[in-house]
């Protein structure tokens, strides 16, 4: 016990912890008492003598004031304090067989089970220790239904219990005596959070933050405005936990940068992060988040300085050489981001992996694939998830649709054929294996077969993605009407709004390959009326009304949109090059479009786009160049992606540039 505790112990027993008929004087005079004894104790001066003494004048004071929870707590935790539990527990014990009703007992052998919980040594809570103070709780309560710290310590005993509804039931005992009690409002709550009534928990969180605030309460609250995805609520919460100077104000920081990533504020995310740095300038980790920031924010020269930064504090730190990769992606350097990673694979190869090192390695070579796929350089992803399936062989059935995948993108069809007849016939009734077959079969012009065998995995597990895999198929083989269909049976299963939303999108595309533009119109529309940021719908809609010639400047302002937010991005590039294009601002159409080629190569409508804005600049021999590309595009696509009208269209062009030429 310490001294410096005594005098406002002996304020609160004075005040209101005594009834009215207890001698005061006597529980004054014996309280005193037994601090001394204590203290001295505590100091090694005659330690028997003054612990025997001090546990005398406990139980004196108690004596004549029983009604005491305060008294008979502390003489408990003096008890354990000096290492006389056994002692205490054998005296209460008696004392209830004694008189089964004292309630100074029950509450010394409530306090005993509950230090009992957690053995020294043993992980988890002892499920009879937690029985046994479960059940003198209860007794305490019965005995004396106004002592809230009783009905407090018997809800968290319940809630550890999983018996959440005789938990709900004692701390509303608790807050029915004492509406303002902090413990009780934050189990109240906790009890809401795990009913997943997060709304009510956060309600409970706040009360008792505005009655006590403190870093800790506003950091419950924060938690549980985080639970119901109210990330702006919970950023100002920890803004209140850190006005409060708390001692662990660099962690509160970088919580509050992610919950300003959280809803969206990526310019006070920075600032959180910075703060951080200014504290702590070896700080790596925040460094890098600051840089990768600054990528999603498109300010590619700040991401870069903070790169830096953070390589000198951390030159080996693998996830900042990551962020490298991602920095040359986003400014549009992807051969240099491929290079970088590959770089990164080679810096830690093994004899042999971990579990954890294999994991890692394995997702940074799924990453490369994806990136030479990006750039249709097939073979090469190929070779990386070849490397994935010598590193964990029990995923080849998702790796060979991969594989297959690869070839198809790269257009090479014979490859995938090839790589598929394989998959099949070793897997069989694989999932994955049927659809990338049925792509295949599709893009070879056999969509009857393809829809046939995706059709068999309707079988009411996850059928939504069968018919959205459906209608692609069905779109592929110009069967639109049975795309539709299937559009329609797979919005019926859509639940989630992001669900629809994928929906809405693919009948957009449908209808502008059915060219009925305002149907098309009317379902990117959608998307837009939910999702308002969505990229691929913005630039969708306005590459769709610049084909057609039609609302330019309203078209160029959606894609505009999106460039924005991924400056570097082929697809959108294209379509901000032909909107110049069409707007008859020709140099700004060849830089954009030139930009877009670079990033996408294999793409025949961009090298056609191309073309287009050199002709308009007189720059016949590189449009001749843009063309020939495109034609020989369009004559390596797959059967059902040929469109012969627009190959007719390119091939033309090439003539009359080639006359041109030679005049």
């Amino acid at each position: 016990m310490r001294t410096q505790k005594l005098a406002g112990l002996i304020l609160c027993l004075s005040a209101s912890a005594w009834a009215q008929e207890a001698d005061r004087s006597a529980a004054y005079y014996n309280y005193t008492l037994a601090h001394l004894y204590a203290n001295h104790a505590a100091e090694g001066i005659d330690s028997t003598a003054n612990i025997d003494q001090a546990i005398s004048a406990y139980k004196a004071a108690i004596a004549a004031d029983p009604r005491s929870a305060m008294l008979a707590e502390e003489l408990t935790e003096f008890y354990i304090q000096f290492n006389r539990a056994n002692q205490a527990r054998s005296e209460a014990e008696a004392a209830i067989t004694k008189d089964p009703n004292d309630v100074v007992a029950h509450r010394m052998l409530a306090r005993i089970f509950v230090g009992m919980l957690t053995p020294q040594g043993q992980r988890g809570i002892d499920p009879t220790m937690l029985r046994r103070a479960t059940e003198e709780y209860q007794k305490v309560t019965d005995l004396d239904p106004k002592d809230v710290t009783a009905w407090v310590t018997l809800g968290r005993l319940q809630g550890a219990a999983k018996n959440l509804d005789g938990a709900a039931r004692s701390f509303d005992k608790a807050l029915a005596l004492e509406a303002d009690n902090e413990d009780a409002l934050v189990g109240r709550a906790g009890i809401f959070a795990d009913k997943g009534d997060v709304e009510a928990a956060a309600a409970m969180f706040e009360k008792a933050a505005q009655k006590n605030p403190s870093p800790e309460s506003w950091q419950r609250l924060a938690a549980a405005y985080e639970q119901i995805k109210e990330y702006k609520l919970a950023a100002e919460t920890i803004r209140k936990a850190l006005a409060l100077n708390p001692e662990n104000a660099p962690e509160l920081r970088k919580a509050l940068a992610v919950d300003l990533i959280n809803a969206g504020d990526y310019k006070e995310a920075i600032s959180a992060y910075e703060g951080v740095v200014a504290d702590e300038p070896d700080d790596s980790e925040s460094l890098l988040r600051i840089s990768q920031l600054y990528i999603q924010t498109g300010d590619f020269v700040k991401a870069r300085e903070a790169q830096a930064r953070a390589l000198k504090v951390d030159p080996e730190a693998i996830e900042i050489a990551l962020n490298e990769v991602s920095l040359l992606q986003a400014e549009g350097k992807p051969r240099d981001a491929i290079k970088q990673l590959k770089n990164i694979l080679s810096g830690i190869v093994r004899p042999t992996y971990s579990a954890q090192q294999k994991a890692r390695r394995i997702d940074l070579l799924e990453r490369l694939a994806v990136m030479h796929r990006m750039m249709d350089q097939s073979d090469e992803a190929v070779n990386a998830y070849r490397e994935i399936l010598s590193l964990d062989p029990s995923v080849e059935a998702r790796i060979a649709s991969e594989i297959v995948d690869s070839y198809r993108g790269g257009k090479k069809f014979v490859e995938a054929q090839k790589e598929s007849d394989a998959a099949i016939r070793k897997f069989p009734k694989d999932r994955g294996a049927i659809l990338s077959r049925a792509a295949l079969d599709a893009d070879m012009g056999r969509v009857d077969a393809a829809t046939s065998e995706t059709k068999k995995l309707i079988d009411g597990t996850d059928d939504r993605a069968i018919y959205m895999a459906l209608a692609e198929l069905y779109e592929k083989g110009k069967k639109f009407d049975d795309a539709r269909k299937s559009l329609d049976e797979a919005e019926k299963r859509s639940s989630e709004p992001g669900d629809k939303i994928g929906v809405w999108f693919m009948r957009g595309a449908l209808y502008e390959k059915m060219k009925n533009l305002p149907l098309a119109e009317a379902e990117f529309r959608k998307v837009l009326g939910v999702a308002p940021d969505h990229n691929g719908a913005l630039n969708y809609l306005g590459y769709m009304l610049t084909d057609r010639n039609v609302r330019l400047n309203e078209a160029l302002g959606m894609i505009e949109k999106v460039i924005a937010r991924e400056p570097n991005n082929g697809a959108y590039l294209d379509s901000l090059g032909w909107a110049y294009y069409r707007l008859g601002r020709f140099p700004q159409a060849e830089e954009q479009i030139r930009r877009a080629v670079e990033l996408a190569p294999g793409d025949p409508t961009m090298n056609d786009h191309y073309g287009d804005a050199l002709i308009q600049q007189k720059k016949v021999r590189e449009a001749v160049a843009a063309w020939e590309e495109a034609l020989k595009q369009w004559q390596a696509s797959a059967p059902a992606e040929k469109d012969q009208s627009e190959i007719d269209k390119v091939r033309n062009k090439l003539e009359q540039a080639r006359k041109q030429l030679a005049r």
